[in-house]
């Protein structure tokens, strides 16, 4: 058994970290490798300095290259942040450790998981590959990639390789769930980005685009880059669409720009859709049910009347600005704002020549 400090041995002191002091281990076994001279601590390792602990099984200290390397069952403390790994190999110039195997680093109100990780000490850079979970307890968001890249000082992540982020509500259940090609998190605003084949799951829809951002304090996702909204049998589209949300439940959605709401459905054993368009549509949601669907420029609509679950015929109006009002899911009365001479309607009773209308794919 072996229990001294480092200035009792200020050659082996050099390269090892500055913030431990040796206090225990087994054994101590100078050897050289041709001319790289290697001092190994063996044994219930252990180091510590005011509140910076290390604990692992083997400590091996290669002196001319001042790299010190930590194996088996290793144990890294102080009052900031921790870390546990299979090993450790620990730089002294630039300061970083890079663990490997069974990596699990707690730093703040977060926590990450990766097969392998490397620490930049100055700069408080995280950079984790291999299966990597990064949790961050305090805004309920779990991020995941093959690789994530971490600025403790910015508190923000970078997830690529299959990347997904999940957020939870406070009893631990699924919000909002997105995946892309590339993600980004932003744990001081609470605010994520992605681009490349974004789809973003929240309760029973489903979001598709290129790129989106959510940003949690607001409730609201805005997604862009051929953006469609699937909603059980509703389809929306636009240029550009936002989602607000409230308990967890959507509430209303903002598309704008050739903007296309398509509602499919099946009446007397046959397929049929009602189309609202405009260049810009506001929809309100009430326990999961449309209430109200707010056309502005260009507005139109088409939509059947239906009465004990048989179509009475189809409604066609036009104009500039158009409300629809629903009750229990069917319309009740549509609004048509216009200049005068401008707004238009037809229907068209059950039986008429009217060519069924397809939805969106």
């Amino acid at each position: 058994m072996v229990a001294i400090l480092w200035n009792v041995t200020p050659v082996f002191a050099q390269g090892m970290p500055k913030y431990l002091k040796l206090v225990h281990a087994n054994s101590m076994r100078f050897d050289e490798d041709g001319t790289a001279k290697i001092t190994k601590i063996i044994g219930n390792v252990y180091f510590k300095k005011g509140k910076k602990e290390l604990r692992c099984d083997l400590a091996i200290y290669y002196q001319d290259s001042e790299i010190t390397v930590f194996e088996g069952n290793v144990q890294f403390q102080d009052s900031s942040r921790s870390l546990y790994a299979d090993r450790v190999d620990y730089y002294s110039q630039p300061e970083k450790e890079i663990a490997k195997g069974r990596v699990h680093m707690i730093l703040d109100q977060k926590e990450i998981y990766a097969g392998k990780l490397t620490y930049d000490v100055e700069h408080e850079f995280v950079y984790a590959e291999k299966n990597v979970r990064f949790k961050d307890f305090k805004n309920h968001v779990r991020l995941y990639g093959g690789n994530i890249t971490y600025d403790r000082n910015e508190e923000i992540g970078h997830a690529q390789v299959k990347p997904k982020l999940v957020k939870l509500d406070s009893l631990g259940n699924v919000d909002v769930t997105i995946t892309a090609r590339d993600l980004r998190y932003n744990g001081k605003e609470n605010q994520a980005a992605a681009k490349d084949s974004v789809v973003i799951r929240q309760d029973d829809a489903v979001l598709y685009s290129q790129t989106a951002n959510y940003f949690d304090a607001e409730n609201r996702i805005e997604i862009t880059g051929k953006p469609k909204v699937v909603q059980g049998s509703e389809r929306m589209s636009a240029e550009k669409i936002e989602l607000f949300l409230q308990d967890n439940k959507l509430e209303r959605v903002h598309l704008n720009g050739n903007s296309r709401m398509i509602s499919n459905f099946l009446i007397e054993n046959q397929k049929a859709s009602d189309i609202v368009s405009g260049k810009e549509i506001w929809i309100d949601i009430k326990n999961d049910s449309l209430r109200d669907i707010h056309v502005f420029d260009q507005a139109s609509s088409t939509y059947h009347v239906i009465e004990d679950n048989q179509v009475q015929g189809v409604n066609r109006v036009m104009g500039d600005e158009m409300e629809i009002i629903f009750e229990s899911g069917k319309v009740r009365f549509v609004k048509v704002r216009s200049k005068p001479g401008l707004s238009q309607g037809n229907y068209s009773p059950a039986g008429s020549s009217v060519e069924a209308i397809n939805g969106l794919n």
